[in-house]
């Protein structure tokens, strides 16, 4: 029904009453009768197009109502969505600033134990230097210890060999 309504009826009422194009000046009783017949035909026909008319619209408006719902679920399940993907959005920008911040505090804990790892390897350095210079130092002591006992042994020594020898002149000298 790709043709306008008007159009489709005046072919069906041409279909069905072929005698409208005569000349109007028709004098006969017979033709008459055909004539309301006719008549009545085309009311009915008029009657049968205004009723499919009817369903026509009916059907129009109801698809006029469903398609306006269908739009207007269309548009709350966008703007769900929008309200969905800001919130979203909002909540994705919030997890890079907490992973900024985390970087940045993993930055500043490498930069620490580097800083830590360095004085270790310092203090280890120190730790050698001062154990080496303990070792020295023990070393020294007991170089000096040995030294030390060998001046007691030679005083010693020196004093026996001084007290025999002082007591040999007292024994000699009585």
């Amino acid at each position: 029904m790709a043709d306008d309504p008007s159009v489709w009826l005046r072919r069906r009422m041409r279909d069905r009453i072929p005698d409208l194009e005569q000349p109007a000046i028709v004098a006969s009783l017979p033709r008459a009768g055909v004539a309301t017949e006719a008549a009545a035909s085309a009311i009915e026909l008029v009657q049968q197009a205004a009723e499919r008319i009817g369903e026509v619209e009916a059907r129009a408006v109801d698809l006029e109502t469903r398609a306006k719902a269908l739009v207007a679920a269309a548009i709350e399940k966008l703007r769900l969505a929008e309200q969905r993907f800001h919130i979203i959005d909002t909540k994705r920008r919030e997890l890079e600033m907490q992973v900024d911040g985390a970087n940045l505090r993993a930055r500043e804990v490498e930069t620490t134990l580097t800083a830590a790892e360095s004085r270790i390897v310092q203090a280890d350095a120190e730790l050698s230097a001062g154990e080496e210079r303990a070792a020295t130092a023990e070393t020294r002591a007991q170089e000096a210890i040995a030294a030390l006992a060998q001046v007691e042994d030679a005083i010693r020594i020196h004093l026996l060999d001084a007290d025999q020898s002082s007591m040999n002149q007292l024994a000699m000298a009585a």
